[in-house]
């Protein structure tokens, strides 16, 4: 696994989840399924297929998407309080 990719990936997937979900008119598309946070997940793994040499195995994909969840989730608890 390729860590810079990984950390890159899991990084601005999640930060994009956690702004979208937490800007007032925006995130009522959190109503639909959970848009913002399924998006920000495929963002993540998406992005670390392209910056990681040949495609990621499920595994990989699934611990990419884990980690952009749980950043999403620590800077969207920070940025609900705000």
């Amino acid at each position: 696994m390729n860590t810079r990719a990984f950390l890159l990936a899991a990084l601005i997937g999640g930060a994009a989840m956690a702004v979208l979900s937490n800007i007032p008119i925006i995130n009522l598309a959190n109503c639909l399924l959970c848009l913002w946070l399924w998006g920000g997940g495929i963002l993540a793994v998406n992005l670390y297929n392209r910056f990681s040499p040949g495609k990621a195995q499920p595994s990989q994909a699934m611990l990419v998407g884990l980690a952009a969840g749980f950043v999403g989730g620590v800077l969207g608890l920070f940025l609900g309080w705000l």
